[in-house]
């Protein structure tokens, strides 16, 4: 009876040809909001999937969404109907992101941490800029990023961060891709995190942090609120 279709997944091809079934978009960030943030395409056919984005939610009878920010910006962006919206929080399991800390070894070095995938939109480089003034003044801080990287037309951005901090290399940690218990671990590892994203819909990376019992610097003006 009904389809629930990604933002611009073609399981939601048929709804556009035809009325058969009712359709629910459950949102993620629009993959043209994303080439904004980041500056670029990341789909070779990111034209095409932008117009099929917008003629996905004007037929969609139901648009749910993880957060009150990604509900009001597609609704004023796209000048939706707000009757069919329903704002439902994307769910975080935290059993296992609770982190048992009372063996933990305390010292006087503080980890920041960064979780996320690097790109642009997640505000890597503003964040590595920050690093080299925070490094210059703080001699007992280090930095571990934890997510996989991106390639660009202009080369990969875990590199260019790698450059951009290589008077402090021995400071710096780039996990690269975990998932299970070697996240949650690289997570306990960390003091703090900070999450600099230029704009979010409903985090994941925020939500597990958290539920590790983990302090948040995050940035405004998104769904990092809710």
């Amino acid at each position: 009876d009904i389809v629930e279709a990604t933002d611009w997944g073609m399981e939601g091809f048929d709804c556009l040809c035809s009325d058969r079934f009712a359709t629910v978009i459950r949102f993620h960030t629009p993959n043209s909001v994303v080439d904004n943030l980041n500056g670029y395409s990341r789909l070779k056919d990111s034209e095409h999937v932008n117009k099929m984005e917008c003629e996905y939610f004007s037929n969609a009878q139901y648009l749910s969404f993880p957060s009150k920010a990604m509900a009001r910006f597609v609704v004023n962006n796209w000048d939706l109907n707000t009757d069919n919206v329903k704002v439902i929080n994307n769910p975080v399991d935290f059993k296992i992101g609770k982190i048992d800390d009372s063996n933990q070894k305390y010292s006087s070095t503080i980890r920041l941490g960064f979780l996320g995938r690097l790109e642009p939109r997640k505000g890597v480089y503003i964040l590595a800029e920050s690093l080299q003034y925070l490094f210059s003044k703080l001699e007992n801080l280090e930095a571990c990023f934890i997510g996989p990287d991106t390639r660009l037309s202009s080369g990969s951005v875990g590199k260019h961060l790698r450059n951009t901090l290589d008077q402090w290399s021995g400071k710096v940690v780039f996990t690269g891709h975990l998932s299970g218990r070697e996240k949650f671990d690289a997570i306990e590892s960390c003091d703090l995190f900070v999450l600099p994203s230029l704009w979010e819909n409903f985090p994941y990376a925020c939500l597990e942090v958290m539920a590790a019992g983990k302090y948040v610097i995050a940035s405004s003006d998104s769904g990092f609120e809710e």
